[in-house]
């Protein structure tokens, strides 16, 4: 998550990490990845991802995470994927 967030540094306030890992009734299990970033501007930026692996749910989170505060901040142009920005400051 640092790597991808580094080049926003000025950018995000703070930035939080839950990565929770879930077995299933067959066997197997998921790692789910959930990263919430907040701006200095007082927007709070949300990504999710879900793998097989702790690693692969972690690193596109990251990568997503990093597209919406590209976006934010105005390096524009980006198709975020449905991924949406939301503004928290009329709520806390």
């Amino acid at each position: 998550m640092l790597l991808e967030l580094s080049r926003f540094g000025p950018e995000v306030k703070r930035a939080g990490v839950h990565l929770v890992e879930s077995r299933h009734p067959l066997g197997g299990t998921d790692s789910s990845c959930r990263i919430r970033a907040r701006l200095h501007s007082g927007l709070l930026l949300q990504a999710e991802a879900v793998d097989g692996q702790p690693e692969g749910a972690a690193g596109r989170s990251a990568v997503r995470l990093a597209l919406l505060v590209a976006a934010a901040c105005g390096n524009g142009g980006l198709h975020l994927g449905g991924q949406a920005l939301r503004d928290r400051r009329s709520v806390e």
